[in-house]
């Protein structure tokens, strides 16, 4: 297992779900034409309901999406998640540094996507997010200045993944948060609030085919990361 992502075995069944079904189907539904996930032994004999058996093969067919095929076919893997991460990271062109740890690198990136999907935000949507803020110039200066697990980047992470990972067909999101989203978020989750499928959607239509399983499966890592820091209370009290 590769060490930082080992947190993942704290994650739960359908939070490791929703990573394996990014990873093995497309936004219609259709398994990937070069996955090999959905025809391993452990997939027949523990999806979906136990997950973390199949968490060594989930990062196993991670790694390889995130390596060059014909490398990976030499040397018998593909690349570490960090490799993965920074090669996401400079396809969006965020800046990080090799002494920056994982989580720092996480970070920057989820800021990054953030900024972006502000782009489209209303004052109506600001205030969705944090009665404190009035303008989205005020939300863009919280994100920037802001600790990745401050509660206004996790609500808004978490609006991010659920439209994200709805639209990509992965209906077991709705399961997921909307346990933790109290009225006023899960407003946001199901209304018709289009900020986070404007500019950040058209980006990634543009990616190529390695790159819509790895940009959409580290954004959701990084998410995961951030929770794992939290408890189901401390959840419920910043998604209320």
């Amino acid at each position: 297992m590769d060490k930082d992502l080992e947190f993942l075995n704290g994650c739960s069944n359908e939070q490791l779900q929703m990573l394996a079904d990014s990873i093995a189907f497309d936004d219609q539904g259709r398994q990937r034409p070069h996955e090999t996930l959905t025809t391993r032994k452990n997939y027949k004999l523990y999806y979906p309901k136990e997950m973390k058996k199949l968490l060594p093969d989930i990062v196993d067919e991670l790694s390889l999406y995130g390596g060059n095929s014909i490398r990976n076919r030499i040397v018998g893997h593909g690349e570490s998640y960090r490799n993965i991460l920074e090669d996401v990271c400079d396809k969006y062109k965020v800046k990080y540094n090799s002494f920056n740890s994982v989580e720092e690198i996480e970070g920057f990136l989820l800021k990054k996507v953030l900024l972006v999907a502000a782009e489209d935000m209303n004052t109506e949507d600001v205030k969705h997010i944090s009665e404190q803020l009035n303008t989205k110039e005020d939300l863009n200066n919280v994100i920037k200045a802001g600790k990745i697990a401050s509660p206004i980047i996790i609500r808004m992470t978490t609006v991010l993944v659920y439209r994200m990972f709805s639209r990509l067909g992965a209906r077991v999101a709705a399961r997921f948060i909307v346990r933790f989203a109290g009225s006023r978020l899960f407003a946001i989750l199901t209304g018709p609030t289009g900020w986070v499928i404007g500019g950040l959607w058209t980006a990634y239509d543009l990616l190529g085919p390695s790159y819509k399983v790895t940009v959409p499966c580290v954004i959701l890592i990084a998410y995961y990361r951030i929770l794992s820091q939290k408890t189901e209370g401390e959840l419920k009290e910043i998604l209320a």
